[in-house]
């Protein structure tokens, strides 16, 4: 999308070389692993359908209070998000670093971004950006936002409010069903743990990105619960529970 600010991922790259961190040499040592891999590979393409299963899973089980406090915490995320990329706007490592271990799409969001804020390139340019990468025509970008990290603030909030819904059911006088649900649960954590490692690993993200969009969803968290209190109610969060700190969160 157009903003008129200048990129910041000088400032980005800076603050990962405060902190002693280099999103290549991460990158080249995750590819002397291939399953390791694949494993970070579905882990980071998984999120999209977590995000969609999880309200299908709060109507199912009729928390329509966790269901709205998800929805509406979703809606303030959207709107901060492009908030922050609009004055801040960032292209991510594929487009600001050089190596041909970043995905094609990564590397084509420079291109993306400059189509943007100068109309359509012309084709003489587009193909020279395409010598550029070494391909024959440019792939369509994953995605133009790299700060904050959409990936990172959905997939610890989605942990969050699932957790809270799982030690829910788990009252279920089931014994296999409250089982299921254990290992459900921690097929999320696992899943979720693996997905906040390959935002940096495969080079999507800055390792700044990571840190700041957890400061960024704390600070949601807060806002949206104090803005309303009434969203989550008693029922919806269980008592004497491993979760106690969730519901004190939440309260």
């Amino acid at each position: 999308s157009f903003t008129p600010f200048p990129l910041v991922d000088h400032i980005l790259i800076a603050s990962d070389a405060a902190l002693h961190f280099n999103a290549i040499a991460a990158m080249q040592w995750t590819y002397q692993y291939p399953l390791l891999l694949k494993l970070l590979r579905f882990s980071y393409g998984i999120w999209g359908i977590q995000l969609f299963l999880l309200p299908l899973w709060l109507g199912f089980f009729k928390q329509k209070r966790l269901l709205n406090f998800f929805l509406l915490f979703f809606l303030v995320l959207v709107l901060v998000t492009f908030m922050t990329y609009f004055f801040f706007p960032t292209l991510g490592p594929g487009s600001s670093m050089y190596s041909k271990l970043f995905p094609l799409s990564e590397r084509s969001v420079g291109y993306e971004f400059h189509k943007w804020h100068h109309t359509l390139l012309p084709g003489e340019t587009a193909k020279a950006f395409s010598a550029y990468l070494g391909v024959r025509s440019l792939p369509s970008s994953v995605g133009i936002i790299s700060f904050p990290s959409f990936h990172i603030i959905g997939s610890s909030f989605f942990l969050m409010v699932a957790s809270v819904s799982i030690n829910t059911l788990r009252r279920s006088q089931y014994k296999i069903f409250n089982y299921l649900l254990i290992v459900l649960w921690c097929y999320l954590l696992f899943i979720n743990i693996s997905l906040a490692f390959s935002t940096v690993l495969l080079g999507h993200h800055y390792l700044t990105d990571i840190l700041g969009s957890y400061v960024i969803m704390s600070v949601l968290l807060w806002v949206t619960m104090r803005a309303f209190p009434r969203l989550i109610c008693a029922e919806d969060i269980p008592k004497n529970r491993s979760l106690n700190l969730i519901k004190d969160l939440l309260g």
